[in-house]
């Protein structure tokens, strides 16, 4: 779950959001994962919003590289990664 806010009218929105996990096999240091989340709604104010993230893991339990965007949205409350390890 990802909480949210409008950056129309400020209401505050809970979204769906999950990672999608992808394995690739990266040599002597272990598993390299791509860890991708995407999610998206339309507040009755009419704001689209959406907030889209993808973390590359490597080695396990190490966040080597981070990308996030949200559009019409302030994040409030980040979901949890599913690090390696934790």
């Amino acid at each position: 779950m990802l909480k949210v806010s409008c950056i129309e009218c400020e209401k505050e929105h809970v979204l769906d959001f999950e990672y999608e996990s992808e394995f690739f096999d990266s040599g002597d240091m272990g598993v390299q994962t791509e860890h991708i989340g995407s999610a998206q709604d339309t507040c009755s104010c009419g704001e689209e919003m959406s907030v889209h993230k993808r973390h590359m893991e490597y080695p396990p339990g190490q966040i080597e590289f981070s990308e996030e965007s949200e559009e019409g949205c302030i994040i409030l409350e980040e979901p949890s990664l599913p690090i390696s390890g934790e």
